[in-house]
């Protein structure tokens, strides 16, 4: 279903009856003698539903003028006027105007009153309204022309949620129409500024891979604009993902140097200095510095499979750096090899050598989180019944292990 949510404010009604302009939208299409701008946005959007948001003391009464038909009868059209103009307009009398418009449009209408004052209370109150007022919507088109000032950020958010809660993949937000209209023009320029919310995919695409060092939903981002970058951050990822640390290194060289040359428009171009930040440990760090990072990273987050995995594979691969060549860093048999060759080492000494002591600790812990077994030393043990125990022996093994 397709929503439209409009809002309606309030001003001085003429003698001689509200204004009506013309309202000319991008595609040439032009919406002439309109009096409440979200009827014409309706006209032009044909929604399944419009939904109009506003105060007690909002201009209800200019929402009817469009529909000329609507007959309300001249006592509930007089009752309408002076509830507007004493600013006491009810849910009832709005309700009754809701039903009449239904009848006569080819959408529903749904005519609701927000609070006054723009308090937080009444804010959560208006973002409430928008969200119960737009359920069962897989489309969605907000004008933000009219209205409090801070209502257009309130149905942002409104936007933003639905987006969530019924999952961005069958969910959208078609438009975000503005109207600006030059003082004693007849008629408004329509402004679609939906792109605006690219902004908050990019936030979160920005902060999952700083938590996670996945720059895939990144890569996703960019395929329309840059896929030749996109691709490399894709399979860089995803390569650093199953620890094939070259391979990775090697993409994200590509699309780092394609990066600079590039010129990003929108968002894009915003989180660039970002993205470029994150990559700024090809130049000097080896990869076990970097897989210790990531380790950390999640040790501070809270996230001990992620920290026990990461600081395992950071550790295994300064064996297989000291033992091997560079190049053989994502050789799962001399990594194999590297790890077993340690332990061998450490029989019988894991009680007197810190280093593998913490080494025993921390493959039991990873094979504890990824797989469910049962660890054998106590303290590792005792480490999974509480999540201050497990924290303190993770960063206590990390600063034996990851140096």
């Amino acid at each position: 279903m397709h929503t439209l949510v409009s809002f309606i404010g309030r001003t001085g009604r003429p003698e001689q009856g509200y204004e009506r302009i013309a309202y000319n939208f991008p595609n040439g299409a032009v919406q002439n003698g309109i009096a409440f701008i979200g009827n014409g946005v309706a006209q032009y959007t044909k929604p399944d539903r419009l939904v109009i948001l506003g105060t007690s003391g909002s201009m209800w009464d200019q929402v009817i003028v469009d529909y000329p038909e609507v007959k309300l009868g001249e006592e509930k059209d007089l009752a309408l006027s002076d509830s507007v103009d004493n600013q006491a307009t009810t849910a009832e009398q709005l309700a009754e105007v809701a039903a009449a418009l239904s009848e006569t449009a080819s959408f529903t209408v749904d005519l609701r009153l927000i609070p006054e004052t723009p308090g937080m209370e009444q804010t959560w109150e208006i973002l409430h309204t928008l969200v119960d007022a737009t359920s069962g919507s897989d489309r969605l088109t907000i004008e933000i022309t009219h209205g409090f000032r801070h209502l257009p950020m309130v149905a942002m958010m409104a936007a933003l949620y639905r987006r969530i809660l019924d999952d961005s993949q069958s969910f959208s937000v078609d438009a975000l129409w503005y109207a600006q209209r030059p003082q004693g023009a007849q008629e408004a320029e329509m402004h679609n500024v939906v792109g605006i919310l690219a902004l908050a995919d990019w936030m979160e695409a920005i902060q999952h891979s700083r938590t996670t060092g996945d720059l895939s939903r990144v890569a996703e981002l960019l395929r329309e604009e840059a896929p030749e970058i996109a691709e490399n951050l894709a399979q860089g990822s995803f390569k650093e993902t199953i620890h094939q640390g070259k391979h990775a290194r090697g993409l994200y060289r590509k699309a780092r140097k394609s990066l600079s040359e590039a010129t990003l428009p929108g968002p894009a171009g915003l989180f660039r200095p970002i993205l470029e930040e994150q990559m700024g440990w090809l130049d000097d760090q080896h990869l076990h510095v970097r897989q210790a990072a990531h380790a950390r990273s999640a040790l501070e987050r809270k996230d001990y499979l992620r920290a026990a995995l990461y600081g395992y594979e950071a550790f295994v691969t300064q064996l297989t750096r000291k033992h091997h060549s560079i190049e053989q860093l994502d050789n799962h048999e001399k990594r194999k090899a590297a790890s077993d060759a340690f332990a061998k080492s450490c029989q019988g000494r894991s009680k007197e050598d810190p280093r593998c002591r913490a080494f025993h600790q921390l493959r039991q812990l990873r094979n504890a989180l990824a797989h469910g077994d049962q660890p054998k030393h106590a303290d590792v043990q005792a480490a999974l019944h509480s999540p201050q125990a497990l924290h303190r022996l993770l960063a206590e093994i990390f600063d034996q292990l990851l140096t």
